[in-house]
């Protein structure tokens, strides 16, 4: 009896593999040729993802520096930066001042 593999166009009868090519067409499937390929393929995706998975660990430090960066120099000037509040406090008192005279 034909079995359908779960989830594939692979077919098993018999001990072999067959590929549904078309409603009535099969072909016959190498296995080990085909896990063989697979298996390169698997290896060629997990090199690229550990070389991506490397660049975004750069990436990362390099956002983390700039982002101390950029924490610091605004520290600066928040530190630097005149006390406006003191030059506003007594211009509307002396304008509240004017007003009530």
């Amino acid at each position: 009896m034909l079995k359908r593999l779960p989830n594939s166009q692979l077919f098993h009868y018999k001990g072999l593999y067959y590929c549904l090519i078309s409603q009535y067409s099969f072909i016959e499937v190498d296995m080990e040729r085909l896990n063989s390929k697979l298996h390169i393929e698997n290896c060629l995706i997990m090199q690229e993802n550990e070389k991506l998975r490397k660049k975004a660990q750069i990436l990362n430090q390099e956002n983390q520096a700039l982002l101390s960066q950029l924490k610091q120099r605004l520290n600066q000037n928040v530190n630097n930066a005149p006390d406006l509040n003191l030059g506003n406090t007594n211009a509307s008192s002396t304008s509240r001042n004017i007003k009530k005279n």
